[in-house]
């Protein structure tokens, strides 16, 4: 793939655009080996989790969430800014986002705009769940953990959670919500 675009650069006599255009046009760039994989930043997955909840990011203090997982906005550490990918993968990272996903489920049931999936089969939940943070495509491990778990919640007699609420919980802190 190199050597095409290489080509193709040389070709048009060193065409940004003309190589740009090529790049662009490559099957490679739309695989999903391409596009998957990408830890978010802090930034990018408290942003996903709001718009999906349909939260402001002045009804959850934001930035005092994103400042104890490691990335205040408008503060990089340098000039370089934030590093990327698995920087952002850590014990007091998961902490501080499993902080904020409680935090912005709370102010979600607060406006009462947390869905209701008990009237779904389990396999409905987990995948109204799913759908509600745009995750497409789950890897068959974070669906079947899902219905596992929801599936023994519905079967516990002494469950004393909210298993709505539980379970949007799970798809926050999920792999498939922390990669793009």
């Amino acid at each position: 793939m190199v050597d095409a675009l290489a080509a193709e650069f040389i070709a048009t006599n060193l065409s940004v655009k003309a190589l740009l255009r090529a790049l662009f046009l490559r099957d490679e760039f739309y695989a999903p080996a391409a596009k998957q994989g990408l830890v978010r930043t802090p930034i990018e997955w408290a942003v996903a989790a709001l718009r999906s909840l349909q939260v402001q990011a002045t009804d959850v203090d934001l930035q005092w969430h994103l400042a104890n997982q490691g990335q205040e906005p408008y503060n990089p550490p340098n000039v370089a800014g934030w590093k990327q990918n698995g920087y952002w993968i850590s014990t007091s990272a998961s902490a501080s986002k499993a902080a904020f996903a409680w935090h912005l489920l709370d102010r979600t049931n607060e406006k009462k705009l947390l869905p209701d999936y008990s009237k779904q089969t389990v396999a409905n939940a987990v995948q109204a769940a799913l759908d509600k943070f745009a995750v497409t495509t789950p890897s068959t491990v974070t669906r079947t953990a899902l219905t596992n778990w929801l599936d023994g919640v519905r079967k516990a007699k002494d469950y004393f959670g909210d298993p709505n609420y539980d379970l949007l919980f799970l798809v926050l802190m999920s792999p498939d919500l922390q990669v793009v």
